[in-house]
Order: C-alpha cells, then sequence, then structure tokens
C-alpha cells in the first residue's frame, strides 16, 4: 500500500511540473495575440490600430545595450523583430539599425514584409529609441 501512495504522488508531482513549465510565460509577455488584426492594420497604415496592438509590447521590452554607444535598444529592436515573426508566419521584420533616423530623439525604421493574399507588401513601422533608456515607442507605419 505504501509503494502505490509513492508512485500517485511521483505521478501528480510529474504533472505539476510538466503544468507548471508549460504555463511560464517569457519577459517579453505572451505575444502579439491576434496576427490577423496586425497583419490588416500594418496593409491599411491604420496607425491608431497598431498603437494599440504595438505599445503594450513595445512596454515590456527592457533590454537596455549599455555597451553600445549608438542605439541602447539594439537588444530590445531584435526582441521586437523576433516578436513579430514568432507571432504572426505571414510577417518578416528586418531592423538594420538602430536609431538610424537621426531626429530628437532618435527614431528607428523596421521594414515589415507582409504577405497579403500571395502578394508581398512592403511596410516600415518607425520606433521611438529615445537614448536616455527610456522605453521604445510605436511612432507610425509608412510605405
Amino acid at each position: 500500500m505504501g509503494l502505490l501512495n509513492i508512485m500517485k504522488f511521483l505521478i501528480v508531482l510529474t504533472l505539476a511540473s510538466f503544468v507548471i513549465a508549460c504555463s511560464d510565460t517569457d519577459e517579453r509577455g505572451s505575444g502579439i495575440g491576434d496576427c490577423d488584426k496586425l497583419v490588416t492594420a500594418l496593409i491599411n497604415l491604420d496607425n491608431d490600430q497598431l498603437d494599440e496592438i504595438l505599445t503594450p509590447e513595445l512596454d515590456l521590452l527592457t533590454l537596455l545595450d549599455q555597451d553600445n554607444n549608438l542605439c541602447l535598444h539594439d537588444n530590445n529592436l531584435r526582441e521586437f523583430q523576433d516578436l513579430l515573426e514568432e507571432s504572426c508566419e505571414e510577417i518578416t521584420a528586418i531592423g538594420d539599425c538602430c536609431g538610424c533616423l537621426f531626429s530628437q530623439p532618435p527614431l528607428t525604421e523596421v521594414e515589415i514584409g507582409v504577405d497579403s493574399q500571395g502578394m508581398q507588401v512592403t511596410r516600415f513601422i518607425r520606433l521611438l529609441t529615445p537614448d536616455q533608456g527610456e522605453p521604445m515607442g510605436f511612432v507610425s507605419v509608412v510605405m
């Protein structure tokens, strides 16, 4: 009878460990959520919708690169690109440079390729990448 109880306990412990491991979310949140909504907003150049979709995720990106003199948000930019591609298979994201739009505060442009009914559509998301260590922010989407 004791061995049976130990085996039951081990099974329950294993299942509990599995559930906890699978429910653990990473630091950047659960992803974009509604891929169709994101793609539609990109295609339609809907800045208000994109601001609503992207701002909560951008606020979670806090990987400041203190060793990078050009742009503190280099790591955040890579995380953002990964987030877009992992959340939505119709999207490819290319960010060639961080803080490359010379403005005050600095802006970054991320090239987005979107599959729209078999045609590739290109958009550019402009992000605020302040050099004072503040979070990145959505600015606009352009063609």
